[in-house]
Order: C-alpha cells, then sequence, then structure tokens
C-alpha cells in the first residue's frame, strides 16, 4: 500500500466498512468513523513532510524520466548509425582495400594537436589492458558505442568540460582502434609479400 493516502479515498473507505457495520449496529456517523471523519476533514491527518517528500520525488523521477529520454534519443541515433553501416557493407564497399596509403605529411592543427594530446593521455592510462590489435572489429564496434552513449550522458547531464573531453577521447579512441586495425599493414622487413 502506498505510503500517501488521499483523504478522500480514506473517508470512502471508512464510510463503506460504516456501512458494513451499519447492517449490523446502526451506530450512523457516530463512534471510531466520525471522529476519524471529523479528523480527517479538519486536516489532520494531511502531511506536509509527507507531501514535500512525495513533491521532491516526482520531481527526481520527471528528471530520471527526461536523463533516460535522452540516453533514448542517442540510442535511436546509434542504431541509425548502425543501419547506414549495415547499408555500406551490403553495397559491397571494399575500395579500402584497394586504397594507396597516403605518404604525404600533413601539418596538425592546434586543436587537432591537443585532442590527440587527449587521446594519448587516456591511452597510457589504459597501457595496462595492452593493445587492440587482437580485438575483433565487432568488439572494438560495441565498446565505441558504449563510449558514445558515455559521452552523451556526461553532456546531457551537464558535467564538466574536462569530463566530456574524456568520454569524447575515449570514443576517439576506439574508432582510432578500429581503422588502425582495418588499415593495410606492410610486411615486415626482408619478407616477400608473396610468403
Amino acid at each position: 500500500m502506498s505510503k500517501y493516502v488521499d483523504k478522500h479515498m480514506l473517508i470512502d473507505w471508512l464510510e463503506e466498512k460504516q456501512l458494513e457495520a451499519n447492517a449490523e449496529s446502526k451506530f450512523g456517523r457516530a463512534g471510531a468513523y466520525g471522529t476519524v471523519n471529523n479528523f480527517v476533514e479538519s486536516g489532520q491527518f494531511d502531511a506536509p513532510d509527507l507531501l514535500a517528500e512525495r513533491d521532491a520525488e516526482i520531481q527526481r523521477l520527471h528528471a530520471e524520466k527526461e536523463d533516460l529520454m535522452n540516453v533514448n534519443r542517442v540510442r535511436h541515433a546509434d542504431i541509425e548509425a548502425l543501419q547506414e553501416r549495415i547499408k555500406w557493407l551490403e553495397e559491397g564497399s571494399v575500395s579500402h582495400q584497394t586504397e594507396q596509403p597516403d605518404t604525404k605529411h600533413v601539418e596538425l592543427r592546434p586543436p587537432v594537436r591537443w585532442f590527440a594530446e587527449q587521446m594519448q593521455k587516456k591511452l597510457i592510462q589504459n597501457d595496462h589492458k595492452g593493445g587492440w590489435s587482437q580485438c575483433t572489429t565487432d568488439y572494438l564496434y560495441r565498446r565505441l558505442k558504449e563510449e558514445y552513449v558515455e559521452l552523451i550522458e556526461s553532456f546531457v547531464r551537464g558535467q564538466p568540460s574536462e569530463k566530456i573531453t574524456k568520454e569524447a577521447a575515449d570514443v576517439a579512441n576506439f574508432a582510432m582502434m578500429i581503422a588502425d586495425n582495418a588499415r593495410p599493414q606492410p610486411a615486415p622487413k626482408g619478407e616477400d609479400s608473396n610468403g
């Protein structure tokens, strides 16, 4: 039973019980029922602390609902991205296997250099886990989606920019790992590529 009872529901319940008692005793609104009814009508059963507690709980649940709706929007975006990837794969896009590596030097812009440093810091924190060369693309892609959700949640919850930056670096690192594993690996020096 809820700890919040509407006083009108209580009166209805008491009247129902009184009708049952009336059939046997014909007391009317006297006795315990009359006393309780008078207390309820006078507001003595109103509990401001409980009402304030209830209102605070309602506000908390509305905020939680809003957070969940935001996460669901993110998950919907994940589904759309996944559908795009499936479509791309189904169309037979394999041109990445025949592309020649870009060998010219590219000067990094300051924001790119700064963000690459943030990525490197996160990689160093996780060096104890080993590398990613043996990880499957499915695993890396799943982890990328998980980190993406964490990034959106940190943004939606208004967390500090440092937290958002760390979550963004996690997303970028998993994207980098997927790209690194997908690129053609040169044969070790001294070995013929034909075996």
